[in-house]
This record gives C-alpha cells, sequence and structure tokens, in this order.
C-alpha cells in the first residue's frame, strides 16, 4: 500500500460520527454497581483451644513416646494422644533396641489448632530427625503425625 492511501485510510477513520455510537453507550454510577455484588459475610472462625500447647508440654509428651519405643512405658498409656497408625510407623523405624533422648525441638503454629514439630532425637551415639504434627481434636491434643525422617 502506497503510504498516500495509509494516510488516507486514517483520515476517513478520524471523521467517523461518534454521535450514534454514544447514544448506545451508557455509563451506570458508582452506586449501581456496588448494588449488583453480592454481601459478603465473614465467617466465625473455630473458638481457640482453651489450653494452649507450648514447648514444655510437647517435650512431655515427645519423652513419654521416647519412652514407648524404648520399651519403658506401655503404648496403652498414648492411645488417646497417638493414633494406631502412628505407634506402627514408629515401632517399626524406631531404630532398634537402646535408651533414646530427646536433643531439641522446635514449633510451628500453622493454625489455632495446629502445631507442627521438628525434633532431634539421640540414640547411641547416632541422631535422628523426628516431624509431627499436634492437632486440637474434640478438647484434647492428639498427634495426627510422628515419625522419623
Amino acid at each position: 500500500m502506497p503510504p498516500s492511501a495509509a494516510l488516507a485510510t486514517v483520515d476517513a477513520v478520524d471523521t467517523l460520527d461518534t454521535a450514534d455510537i454514544a447514544d448506545d453507550i451508557r455509563i451506570r454510577p458508582l452506586t449501581e454497581h456496588q448494588s449488583a455484588r453480592p454481601l459478603l459475610r465473614l465467617v466465625p472462625s473455630r473458638p481457640r483451644p482453651e489450653v494452649p500447647l507450648g514447648v514444655l508440654e510437647v517435650r512431655r509428651l515427645l519423652v513419654a513416646v521416647l519412652e514407648i519405643l524404648d520399651g519403658r512405658r506401655s503404648v496403652k498409656q498414648l492411645t488417646e494422644i497417638l493414633p494406631r497408625h502412628c505407634r506402627g510407623t514408629l515401632l517399626r523405624a524406631g531404630g532398634g533396641v537402646g535408651p533414646r533422648s530427646l536433643r531439641s525441638l522446635r514449633l510451628a503454629r500453622t493454625t489455632d489448632d495446629a502445631v507442627d514439630l521438628y525434633a532431634r532425637v539421640d540414640q547411641r551415639g547416632r541422631s535422628r530427625a523426628l516431624t509431627g504434627r499436634l492437632e486440637h481434636v474434640e478438647g484434647r491434643w492428639r498427634f495426627t503425625l510422628l515419625l522419623f525422617v
């Protein structure tokens, strides 16, 4: 296309009559847009656990679990806080006989009723990582996950 033809096309576009188009377009005020939106309501959150879980409480629970693995405590003592699938996994991956000691513990509160834990456990000169999750269910803190990594 020669340059003069391109200019003629641009001029033709500039001379369009926009009066017919403006009659078809209706700009609504902002208040009309707001009334068309659905009303959003806040969902009430679950109540927070009455007893917050701290490092000392988790340390006591983990020491009890390690005593179970060592055979110094009966598994029945922790059936309410340690689910069956956690017990089987821990007993298989416990690493054999020998005293275990909890060397370090870190907690991360993920929600109001869930706490993730990371711990280091020593057994006969060997260190292993232990990870888990405690959740507040039916008024009690329960392990939902506990395993050696």
